[in-house]
């Protein structure tokens, strides 16, 4: 796979993650593709990783329903799989 292809690829999963948090099945895809081309990363995609999981641990930590009620935030577990997967990589 060429550099752009991975690239356009990563920011393609990491938009259906940030796009549709209350579809499992999108964010289920989007992991197992970014597992799939993780041997293939460069330093420039780890870093777009590391990024994308800095900004959004801080803007997933709550959602608010329309009942006022909270929890975590939709996407919390993509997110976290995503952190523990560069842990293992770095």
């Amino acid at each position: 796979m060429s550099v752009i292809l991975r690239r356009q690829t990563i920011d393609a999963m990491l938009y259906m993650i940030l796009t549709y948090p209350f579809c499992s099945l999108s964010n289920q895809h989007a992991i197992l593709i970014l597992n799939a081309l993780k041997d293939s990363f460069d330093g420039e995609d780890i870093r777009v990783l590391k990024q994308f999981v800095v900004v959004e641990l801080d803007r997933q930590l709550t959602f608010e329903f329309e009942s006022h009620r909270k929890t975590a935030g939709m996407n919390m577990g993509q997110i976290i799989q995503i952190a523990l997967e560069l842990r293992n990589i770095t």
